[in-house]
Formats: C-alpha cells, sequence, structure tokens
C-alpha cells in the first residue's frame, strides 16, 4: 500500500503521543480508532464456504463516511471567543502557551477533507480492492459506481477511495471518473420535517440531559478550571466539550497537541459518552422515523442486488456510498445493531466496554459493506434447514465481519434480509415518512387513534 511520506510521517507522531486518540466520538479518525485493521489478503472476501458449500462474491454496495476534514467558521469562530476567555483568566504557567496560540485551519478549506482524511479514504479503497481484486479487476472502471453528496468533503474522499482502489486494480478501461452527486441518497435526512420535530422534542433527549446535569460533568467542569487556575467558575460544560473537539481537530488537522493537555483521558471518556447518548437517541434508536428516512438508500443499494438475483446481467460489481455521521446512523437503525444494549444516564460505568460507541461505529471514514454471495446450486441444507440458499449477504463493519441483527439465520439468506425491509424497499416513500400527520387530514380521521387525538387536541 501506498502511502504520501507526510502523512505517514503525521500518523505515527499521531500513534506515539502520550494520550488516548480513541475517545473522540464523531471526531476520531479512523486511523486512531481502528488502529489493529490488519493488512489483507487478496481476494480474502471473495468468497464464504457455509456448510461445505462455496460462495462467491457477486456485488457488494459500501456506506462509507466522509473522511477527517478541517473544522467549519462556526467552529473557528468559537475557537476564537474561547481562547480569549482563557486568556482572561489563565493562572497556570503550563498553559501560558495559550497567550499567544495561533490558529493554524486554513480558512478557505473549512470543513474540507485534511490530509489525513484523503489518507484514511485511500487506504480503505486500498484494502477493499485487494480484498475484492477478483470481482473488480478486468472490467471497466465504470462498473465500480461512486455516489457522494455535494459536500467538498464526501467528494474528496470519494475520490480518494478510487485512487486507493486504482493503486492495486487495472481496469480495462482506466480513466478518471467524478462521483455522482445525490443528496437524495446520501443526505435523506435534510428537508423531513418529522425528523426536525423529532429531534426537536425535550423527550428524545431525557438520557443526555440527565447525565450532564450529573456529578460527573460537573466534577469535569471543575477540575478542567482548576487545572488552568481559573479563580471564579467561567467556564461551562459546553466549553468544557468543544475544548475537547479543539484537541481532536488539532490533532488531525497540523499535528498539535497542546489543547489535549486540559482533559484527562478518564474525562474524555466520560465527554464521550454524553456524545454518544446523544448520538444514539437523537439520529438512532430514538424514534423510528431515524431508521425509516434511510428508505432510499437502502432502496438503490437492493435494486442492484435484485437485478443480480433476479438472473440479468450484473450493472454495478461495486457500489459506493459518500455520507455523513446521519447517514450512518441511521443506516446502523435499519439493520438493528447496537439496539440490544440501550445507553442510559445512570449506567456510565458498567457501559465503559458498550458496544455502540461513537468513536468506533461513526468514526471518520467509518464503513458498512453488504456483500451479495452467490452460493453453489447442489442440493443440501444449511444448518439442518430447508431453504432457498442461492444468494446470502454478508455485512462488514469498518472493515470487521459481523452478524446482522434483525437476520434469524447466520448466514443470512438473502430472501430472508429482503423480506424483512420489504417495506424500505418496494414501498419507500420519503415525503410520507417525512411528512407531520395533521390531525384534521381525510387519512388521519379514518383511524380510532387520530379520532382520540382530534377530540383531545379540541378540547385543550
Amino acid at each position: 500500500m501506498l502511502f504520501p511520506c507526510g502523512i505517514l510521517i503525521l500518523y505515527i507522531l499521531i500513534s506515539v503521543s502520550g494520550f488516548r486518540k480513541d475517545l473522540f466520538s464523531t471526531r476520531t479518525s479512523y486511523f486512531w480508532a481502528h488502529s489493529n485493521v490488519r493488512e489483507p489478503q487478496t481476494n480474502e472476501w471473495m468468497s464464504v464456504n457455509i456448510d461445505g458449500t462455496p460462495c462467491t462474491a457477486q456485488h457488494v454496495s459500501t456506506l462509507i463516511r466522509h473522511g477527517a476534514a478541517y473544522p467549519n467558521l462556526n467552529f473557528l469562530r468559537k475557537l476564537s471567543d474561547l481562547q480569549k476567555t482563557i486568556r482572561e483568566n489563565l493562572g497556570n504557567i503550563q498553559f501560558s502557551y495559550i497567550d499567544t496560540w495561533v490558529s493554524r485551519y486554513p480558512k478557505e478549506k473549512a470543513y474540507h477533507l485534511n490530509p489525513l482524511g484523503m489518507n484514511e479514504q485511500f487506504s480503505i479503497g486500498n484494502r477493499f480492492g485487494e480484498r475484492f481484486r477478483k470481482l473488480f479487476e478486468g472490467s471497466k472502471e465504470l462498473s465500480l459506481n461512486f455516489l457522494s453528496s455535494n459536500k467538498d468533503r464526501t467528494t474528496s474522499s470519494a475520490r480518494s477511495f478510487m485512487n486507493g482502489i486504482r493503486d492495486v486494480i487495472e481496469f480495462v478501461e482506466d480513466k478518471e471518473v467524478d462521483p455522482y452527486i445525490n443528496d437524495s441518497l446520501v443526505r435523506f435526512y435534510e428537508d423531513c420535517p418529522k425528523l426536525e420535530k423529532v429531534t426537536n422534542d425535550p423527550r428524545l433527549l431525557y438520557e443526555l440531559r440527565t447525565f450532564l446535569d450529573s456529578d460527573y460533568i460537573k466534577n469535569i467542569t471543575d477540575s478542567v478550571q482548576r487545572r488552568l487556575g481559573f479563580s471564579d467558575n467561567i467556564l461551562s460544560k459546553n466549553d468544557i466539550s468543544f475544548i475537547n473537539l479543539v484537541c481532536a481537530s488539532e490533532l488531525a488537522s497540523v499535528n498539535s497537541t497542546e489543547w489535549c493537555d486540559m482533559i484527562k483521558d478518564s474525562e474524555r471518556e466520560v465527554l464521550e459518552y454524553a456524545q454518544d447518548l446523544e448520538d444514539y437517541y437523537e439520529r438512532m434508536y430514538g424514534h423510528p422515523v431515524m431508521g425509516e428516512i434511510a428508505c432510499p438508500l437502502v432502496q438503490d443499494m437492493f435494486s442492484d442486488m435484485d437485478h443480480i438475483v433476479n438472473g440479468s446481467s450484473v450493472r454495478h460489481r461495486g457500489k459506493f456510498y459518500f455520507g455523513h455521521s446521519s447517514t450512518m446512523t441511521s443506516f446502523y437503525a435499519v439493520f438493528g445493531f447496537f439496539k440490544e444494549q440501550p445507553l442510559q444516564a445512570n449506567k456510565f460505568k458498567e457501559l465503559r466496554e458498550r458496544e455502540f460507541m461513537g468513536s468506533k461505529a461513526i468514526s471518520f471514514s467509518s464503513n458498512i459493506a453488504l456483500t451479495l454471495y452467490s452460493c453453489a446450486p447442489n442440493a443440501g441444507q444449511f444448518n439442518n434447514k430447508t431453504v432457498d440458499r442461492k444468494y446470502i449477504i454478508q455485512m462488514f463493519v469498518n472493515e470487521e465481519k459481523v452478524k446482522i441483527p434483525i437476520c434469524g439465520e447466520d448466514p443470512c439468506f438473502y430472501g430472508e434480509l429482503r423480506n424483512r425491509l420489504s417495506n424500505m424497499i418496494d414501498m419507500c416513500d420519503i415525503e410520507s415518512v417525512c411528512k407531520i400527520q395533521d390531525l384534521n387530514s381525510a387519512s388521519c380521521i379514518g383511524s380510532f387513534l387520530c379520532l382520540l387525538l382530534l377530540i383531545i387536541h379540541r378540547l385543550l
């Protein structure tokens, strides 16, 4: 695998610094969160063996979050205000560098992919190319389809990922291909009134609010201010969280650790749990709409696989969607990931080794791959169950093989998974999903529950 020299040095420097870098929730670099990803063997995901029956990969659809990016302009404005506050109240000479600290973020690249993010995407694309070499090689490059939102950080991620694949795959027709821009598939959560109403419901974030009011957060706020030598309580809990984000951004963008010494690793764990509570309820399991709004993406993925299963020629051997953290959380919810262990405000200690950690599940460049395998048509059974076993689905989350929670079988038969998602695939209507139900609408009046709500509404 080829790494640009400067980025490799940056990665090494970050790797040997003296504190944990895998605790920044959605601001965690893929390299920091998944440093144990091993180099792949050629074609290692091309085939699986199920009870003695060989199955071969026919298609892979992959959702990928954009890589590490520079902060946005609002971040830079807040950072300037925070620096001024700290400078005016600082009492510990250990942090005197804050007086002369100067932002090195290029404003013209606000929220653009940074060099670390480019390398994340290049290396993941490189490994995917190696694992599916037999599926991709010898085909036209157009047999791989790349879709992105209209943001620079996603389009640049797609190009870096493509370059990683091209580094190991020889295409029959090798030419540069720009990703297709399709916000309806990877930013489906935008312009959704019902989602906005749900996420603004204070009941949704009860667990988060409870945790933010706990002694855990109060103690961290007090500790950081004592560390800085403040004589009064100046910083809010939001300021403390923001200092942690500055640390993550400095590490990822300009390889600086200066802001990181203000917060200890044990405190970073608490701050990540607070962020995980917000993501879990606001963007995953707080309301059914969180998963339902992903139906355009699910429908598009299964259209290609349906094409193969129904005996038609392969349209795309690989399809890659480049989206955002909200794209990832909604997609996780569709398949039931992390649902068995709900996060609660009073269970921080018990859930320190929890399944859902934002730094692992939705780090920069996090990825979910669905691979369709065709199995040999000889007679037989899987696990002594007579089932149509021609096609199976295997999922890989952040390059690790996982069991699909909503699928009753392992291996997961394509027909069974499709049946479980049939409403999303066959009847996806994002306008209906996102529409706020009018208590006076005809569709509502036909329902006893809606009639009851209407009566209560008019009595109030």
